[in-house]
């Protein structure tokens, strides 16, 4: 859903949040939980095509993929700093698996998270695209109601969330989506 439940509002233990940046709302209380980390992607027809850029305004000249909600992509470079783009978007989807579909399909370069494009980018399907230039990650939180009386529960569940996801992501199982159709 598109809405954002509010857990001081709304009878939630919990709300998770991904965002692309730190939290807007100080009055929220939110525990940082993970950072995804994330990179600009494209097929290797499409860059057999376009070429490969090695500028920002090289990119400009290729169709790109992105969500509504980042109509602007924060890169930094090696040295730390900071470039903006406005990508041209052939396809805008707040979905991430729509995304990556569109990228596997050559329809332009998208910006994904490094973990769940891996099995994709490891087969040879994409390729990272300006690899000195590395986009703002994406942070998970969670929101609570409140500061105090955090519910014992809650406490353990966000302990062990934050233990697995601390393991490294070659050991977690990679089933968070289905596999893509096969390539003829």
């Amino acid at each position: 859903s598109s809405s954002r439940p509010d857990p001081r509002v709304e009878n939630f233990d919990i709300v998770f949040r991904l965002q692309i940046g730190e939290m807007p709302d100080s009055d929220q209380v939110a525990r940082r939980i993970y950072s995804l980390g994330r990179s600009l992607y494209a097929a290797p027809a499409l860059l057999r095509q376009h070429g490969q850029p090695a500028t920002l305004v090289e990119l400009a000249a290729l169709p790109c993929l992105n969500s509504p909600d980042e109509p602007v992509w924060r890169l930094r470079d090696r040295e730390g700093h900071l470039q903006e783009f406005q990508p041209i978007s052939r396809l805008r989807a707040p979905n991430v698996g729509m995304r990556l579909q569109g990228v596997l399909a050559g329809l332009g370069v998208g910006l994904l998270s490094d973990n769940y494009c891996r099995d994709e980018l490891a087969a040879g399907h994409i390729q990272r695209v300006l690899p000195e230039l590395t986009p703002e990650p994406a942070l998970m939180y969670a929101l609570l109601p409140s500061r105090r009386l955090m519910p014992p529960k809650v406490r353990v569940f966000l302990d062990a969330l934050e233990q697995r996801l601390t393991e490294p992501l070659a050991t977690l199982p990679a089933t968070h989506r289905s596999k893509p159709a096969a390539r003829t």
